[in-house]
């Protein structure tokens, strides 16, 4: 291999470390959320695609947990079972039923 070949594989492959580093140690942001719509109703449908505008991919970058109940009688324990996922942000959107839930799931932190 020549000089001028080695320092320009050397060069690119410096220049690419941190571009990897950064790639590898970027968090998965997890949203969580329960309803009794289907998935791609009117809120979320938005709020996902900002999320994408913002750089969250889902699959890369962003898990998006979203849990269908058959009734609102459903969401406390639905709501429990999102934050058992350890999700990072909990959605509570819809009838003041699922704030209650949401509140009341054990191991949430309010900031």
């Amino acid at each position: 291999m020549r000089r001028r070949e080695f320092i320009r594989l050397f060069t690119s492959t410096v220049a690419a470390c941190p571009l990897a580093a950064r790639a590898q140690s970027q968090k998965t942001l997890r949203v969580g959320m329960v309803s009794v719509l289907p998935r791609n109703n009117p809120p979320v449908d938005p709020f996902v695609k900002r999320l994408r505008e913002l750089g969250y991919d889902e699959g890369q970058n962003l898990s998006f947990e979203y849990l269908k109940v058959p009734s609102a009688a459903e969401y406390p324990e639905g709501m429990t079972e999102v934050v058992e996922r350890h999700v990072d942000i909990v959605i509570a959107q819809g009838p003041e039923e699922i704030l209650k839930a949401a509140m009341a799931a054990p191991n949430v932190r309010f900031e």
